[in-house]
């Protein structure tokens, strides 16, 4: 699993995800390095909660395909288009993983096919509760993502920070 924190600031978006890769019951150790969890593509910031498989895939379909507007139904359109890749490729066309994606001044997670738009902070994934709690208690994401790694199973540091910052076109 992993966790995925973000908060929308007045003049950025902060992202933070902690890093674990496991087979079964067993980490990968060193995989942290390689299969991140939290990625920058073009002008997007994305954090992915779930299998490596789908997060991998996801990321080989954001190379040739664009989400075309920063809306719920944007997102919502290219996430049914790559549901409908990824039958195609591997005959699989659920979504099971959770997203977070940050561009141009605005945050959206998805849950399968439902889309929301972030206007202040969430989490996803394994210890998203502890995370959650930490940033109503006024922690940063980096922060929540540890409070996370402290205290859920499923999560491992080191753990992954973005920055997207919100210029005054954006807002």
């Amino acid at each position: 699993m992993s966790v995925v924190a973000a908060k929308v600031y007045d003049d950025r978006i902060d992202i933070a995800a902690d890093s674990i890769c496991v087979r079964g019951d067993s980490k990968m150790n060193g995989a942290e390095k390689k299969h991140t969890k939290l990625f920058r593509f073009q002008d997007l910031v994305v954090g992915g909660v779930g299998y490596c498989q789908e997060i991998s895939l996801f990321q080989r379909y954001m190379k040739n395909h664009l989400i075309k507007e920063m809306s719920e139904d944007g997102i919502l359109d290219f996430l049914i288009e790559f549901k409908k890749w990824k039958k195609d490729l591997i005959g699989d066309d659920c979504i099971d993983n959770c997203y977070m994606i940050a561009s141009k001044g605005q945050c959206y997670s998805t849950n399968g096919l439902f889309v929301f738009k972030v206007d202040d902070y969430y989490a996803i994934g394994a210890g998203d509760d502890f995370a959650r709690g930490a940033m109503y208690m006024g922690a940063t994401p980096e922060e929540a993502v540890k409070v996370a790694c402290d205290l859920c199973v499923y999560v491992s540091e080191p753990i992954l920070k973005e920055t997207i910052p919100i210029t005054d076109a954006e807002i």
